[in-house]
């Protein structure tokens, strides 16, 4: 090859170099961070605007917010008497049925023992909650002096479970304890004069009557 022949290879070689490695000329302005960021703003995110329909986001719906009260199906100002009603009648089956295992096993037979604790439990939540000075002031004057009645005889039911140390005390717990359920709903029925002569008694009553009434059979 010619010495002219080298050199326009190696001239056109140096130009190709150049070409390729120019730095191209910037014709428009380069955004800066704060540029940047306030373009960002402008830009809706897709997935809360998929999640919110852009017609609720705008207009948002108030959704009003309307008081519960909550109806325990008993009349008003009976509720806390019911209740212990239902407490009683709970504790007296139940140390029946701890009799009856204590008269099969023993007074120290495990089934005896949780039931006797059963009922002590449930005098408890009558005296602390449903025969508590607050419920009881609620009540109409006739049932106030049946639970002023009730909360002596519950305290005293419970001292005698809690003394119970043979058999024969069991049995004369279980009596105290029939009694007072018997005797109470029976003073809570007294309560409510002129119910028979209506459509009907309340669910309630018509209960306590009616076990009432399967006991002195």
């Amino acid at each position: 090859m010619s010495l002219r022949d080298t050199l326009l290879n190696e001239g056109i070689k140096i130009g190709a170099y150049f070409i390729r490695n120019r730095k191209p000329k910037i014709t428009t302005t380069i955004p800066t961070i704060q540029d940047l960021e306030e373009r960002l703003k402008g830009i809706p995110n897709p997935k809360i605007t998929e999640q919110f329909p852009q017609s609720v986001l705008e207009n948002p719906v108030e959704i009003p917010v309307e008081s519960v009260s909550i109806e325990t199906g008993a009349e008003k100002g009976t509720a806390c008497n019911i209740c212990t009603m239902e407490h009683f009648s709970v504790t007296s089956g139940a140390l029946a049925e701890a009799l009856r295992f204590a008269q099969n096993e023993g007074l120290n037979s495990k089934e005896a023992i949780k039931r006797m604790r059963q009922a002590s439990q449930e005098l408890n939540m009558a005296e602390r909650i449903d025969l508590a000075p607050e419920e009881v002031t609620k009540l109409p004057e006739d049932e106030k002096e049946v639970a002023h009645w009730a909360l002596p005889q519950s305290r005293d039911l419970r001292h005698s479970i809690n003394a119970i140390k043979s058999v024969e005390d069991l049995e004369k717990a279980s009596a105290q304890a029939a009694n007072i359920a018997d005797t109470f709903s029976e003073k809570l029925i007294k309560c409510k004069p002129g119910f028979e002569t209506k459509e009907g008694l309340p669910t309630e009553i018509a209960a306590l009557k009616k076990m009432v009434e399967e006991r002195k059979r």
